[in-house]
């Protein structure tokens, strides 16, 4: 059978990417993505955790989701000993083509029982233990639970609340409904992902992106309905990846920076002039793995991930309003000029839009950082 982890490693290692910046671009800690490697499934604390990561990891470097779950589904199977137990309970069906199949165990129990029947008793105790812990673990929906770190990542309930402490307020993300999809009741309005799916939340309405949330697994077919889920706020990289570029950058090029830091403020940077506003394309291209949100002339939006080559045009009326989770991996082309949108590992802002007319009666066409 295929090794998953070899696959993976391969696929890596001809994109040329480290296990430090895939962690950081998937917010998948380090650990999980060496262990994927080296085929380590116990560092996992359950399967939905393994395979939500598993389907990040490999949507990330370009492969199939789909195959690696069904490589490693198929890799568990055969792990597994033989479930003696659902052999017996089909007895009532077929009693003779079983009774002889009880014979052949017994048969052969008799011969190797020594060593097969100690793993027999220890697989089914291991499936009565985990009823047990299932069974204590039964949590009444509604419960709230408390974000008191950078990352909380559990099973929760449907209808279900969150509650995230954010410069000195308190916001509620709440668990709504759970069925194919997950509908998150967030700040400002409702969510709607899939398992494997990860999106970025503004709490606090300043455009500026606050944590993201990801869907490890779902069960909407469960007595419970429940779905399993990380929650992580955004860390930006230190003051010190925010140092000037030594190679002399163009003129029209946005310099990012580090929001609040007075040194190192962002003037407004001049596109284009025009005697009358025109629409214009902006031609959005990405050099690796970003989490990117638009809103062009207030009404149109989408928010999804890219990968490393992706291309976006965008035909815009009056102004443009862009969210990264990774700023130096996206780059603008605007009117014939290459427009820097950030720094790597930055999350930013950036507007393009046409300004008021000035006293001579021209307008001009403006990128301009939002914090």
């Amino acid at each position: 059978m295929e090794s998953i982890g070899d696959k993976l490693k391969f696929e890596r290692e001809q994109k040329g990417y480290s296990i430090e910046q895939i962690a950081r671009d998937t917010n998948i800690a380090k650990r999980y993505l060496e262990a994927l490697e080296a085929e380590d499934f116990s560092a996992f604390p359950g399967d939905p955790y393994l395979i939500g990561f598993l389907r990040n990891y490999a949507d990330y470097l370009g492969i199939e989701p789909d195959e690696m779950v069904t490589l490693y589904k198929n890799f568990k199977i055969q792990s597994q000993p033989v479930p003696m137990d659902e052999l017996l309970v089909k007895r009532d069906k077929k009693p003779l083509f079983i009774g002889l199949l009880i014979a052949a165990v017994v048969a052969i129990l008799g011969v190797s029982g020594y060593f097969l029947v100690p793993e027999i008793i220890n697989s089914i105790e291991a499936r009565r233990a985990q009823k047990e812990i299932a069974a204590s673990e039964e949590i009444t929906a509604g419960t709230v639970y408390t974000l008191d770190g950078e990352m909380i990542e559990r099973r929760f309930l449907e209808k279900d609340v969150i509650q995230i402490p954010h410069k000195n307020q308190t916001f509620e993300i709440q668990l709504t409904d759970i069925g194919e999809r997950l509908n998150l009741t967030v700040p400002g309005g409702t969510m709607l992902l899939r398992v494997g799916e990860e999106r970025a939340i503004d709490l606090d309405g300043d455009a500026g992106m606050d944590i993201t949330v990801a869907v490890n697994d779902l069960y909407p077919d469960a007595k419970q309905k429940s779905a399993v889920l990380r929650f992580d706020f955004f860390v930006k990289a230190p003051a010190a990846e925010f140092q000037p570029v030594l190679e002399e950058a163009p003129e029209s090029e946005v310099v990012s920076t580090t929001p609040g830091l007075e040194s190192r403020a962002i003037e407004p940077v001049t596109v284009i002039e025009a005697a009358v506003p025109e629409a214009f394309a902006v031609n959005i291209s990405f050099r690796g793995y970003c989490l990117f949100r638009y809103l062009i002339d207030g009404r149109d939006r989408e928010e999804r991930y890219f990968q490393k080559g992706d291309t976006v045009i965008l035909d815009v009326t009056n102004d443009a309003v862009f969210w990264m989770s990774n700023g130096g991996n996206v780059s603008a082309r605007v009117a014939g000029q290459d427009l820097s949108l950030g720094r790597a590992g930055e999350v930013s802002t950036r507007k393009i839009g046409w300004s008021e007319a000035g006293q001579d009666g021209t307008s001009t066409l403006l990128v301009e950082a939002i914090y």
